[in-house]
């Protein structure tokens, strides 16, 4: 299907000598459609006509029945073409730079794969061009030709917000013993999208426990202890049986720079793709440069998930620690640990609220998730249902 898709922009480049697509010779994977490309364009930059009997008389006559035979292989032209072409050169540069990367050290692979990324070309546009992009974007979103946002499970949030997006960083606070790191799980479980889970306080057979309680609906405290009785065995089976398969890597490293996660999850969009990364949690992770200062750490340490989800062009989920004297009362923003630098770079702030976790007179399965920051949308409050002996969030 590449190469149909390499022949559409190339046939469409001679049809419409107009044709200017944010693409390079280099990006096609066929020699022949590279070829012919370079072939128009040398020719429209000399403002002589590019087709298939000019391109001919440049590459020679025996390049006819190649270029027919393209044009006859491609497709009607869409905008989607390039990215998908662009996106299989950058797959294919990735395997290159792995594959002869043993005498490389780690910095220097992480610096070739991170210059694939697309730095170049203009950074300033018309508003003409602004609105075409974004009218293009929607044809393509109402097309299904747009990946969609990635479902959270939570009902109400998904239908405010449409799910988790791509780019995008979520920072997830909470107190001590809400449930940050279970409200996690559960959103992935939501969704069987390939995910990166950086678990820093857990090691992946703790993370998998939780996975397993989530799915087989069984009490946490009874896989610690293993005493189920027969249906608790059964639901287990079948949790394991949905979960096989999933491509949900657990990279468990106690103390790793944004650059170890950005390194698993470049592994990972070679092999399987991915399109989501959670970390769990800030507090946890190494800044990777010398800081003065743990705020100077942890502002260089949001900034680096921003960039990392802007790269990858997935979402990116942070967990953080609220302050102490936020005990006692419904959290807002500024009870974030290192609260300013998480609100400047986040586009979305949630936070989780139990009330029984400091008044055993509240019931203790209501909670709240608190949107106190919504780049792309409005602030909002939405009541969820816990589950404690599973560690289960729920909507209302």
């Amino acid at each position: 299907m590449i190469l149909n898709f390499e022949a559409s922009v190339v046939t469409h480049l001679l049809n419409n000598n107009e044709y200017n697509p944010d693409i390079q010779s280099k990006h096609f994977a066929h020699v022949e459609h590279k070829t012919i490309w370079e072939a128009a364009h040398k020719l429209i930059s000399e403002q002589k006509e590019a087709d298939l009997f000019t391109v001919c008389d440049v590459l020679g006559q025996q390049w006819s029945t190649t270029i027919v035979e393209m044009m006859a292989d491609a497709l009607p032209p869409k905008d989607m073409y390039i990215d998908v072409i662009k996106a299989a050169y950058k797959k294919r540069e990735m395997q290159s730079i792995l594959s002869n990367s043993e005498d490389l050290e780690v910095n220097e692979i992480i610096a070739k794969l991170t210059s694939l990324e697309e730095t170049k070309g203009t950074h300033t546009h018309t508003l003409d061009q602004s609105l075409k992009a974004a009218i293009h974007l929607l044809d393509d979103i109402n097309q299904g030709n747009v990946k969609p946002a990635i479902p959270t499970g939570i009902k109400r949030y998904d239908e405010l917000n449409g799910g988790l997006h791509d780019s995008d960083l979520y920072i997830i606070g909470g107190r001590s013993g809400t449930g940050k790191t279970a409200f996690v799980i559960n959103m992935l479980l939501a969704n069987d999208q390939p995910t990166l889970f950086a678990s820093s306080e857990q090691g992946a057979i703790q993370v998998a426990q939780r996975i397993l309680s989530v799915q087989g609906q069984v009490p946490l405290n009874k896989m610690r202890s293993a005493s189920f009785n027969s249906a608790e065995w059964d639901h287990l089976s079948r949790a394991c049986s949905t979960l096989k398969g999933r491509d949900l890597i657990i990279y468990d490293h106690e103390r790793p720079t944004v650059a170890d996660i950005e390194r698993e999850a470049r592994k990972m969009e070679i092999t399987t793709g991915i399109s989501c990364i959670a970390i769990d949690y800030v507090g946890r992770i190494e800044s990777g440069r010398p800081t003065n200062t743990k705020k100077e750490a942890i502002a260089g340490i949001v900034k680096d998930c921003k960039s990392m989800a802007k790269r990858l062009d997935v979402p990116v989920i942070l967990l953080s620690q609220l302050k102490r004297d936020s005990y006692g009362r419904i959290p807002n923003e500024a009870d974030l640990a290192d609260a300013t630098e998480l609100e400047c770079e986040a586009d979305v702030i949630m936070l989780l609220h139990r009330e029984h976790t400091y008044n055993e007179q509240a019931d203790p399965t209501e909670a709240d998730l608190i949107i106190p920051k919504n780049r792309h949308g409005q602030p909002g409050f939405i009541p969820l249902h816990w589950h404690g002996p599973t560690l289960s969030y729920t909507s209302k």
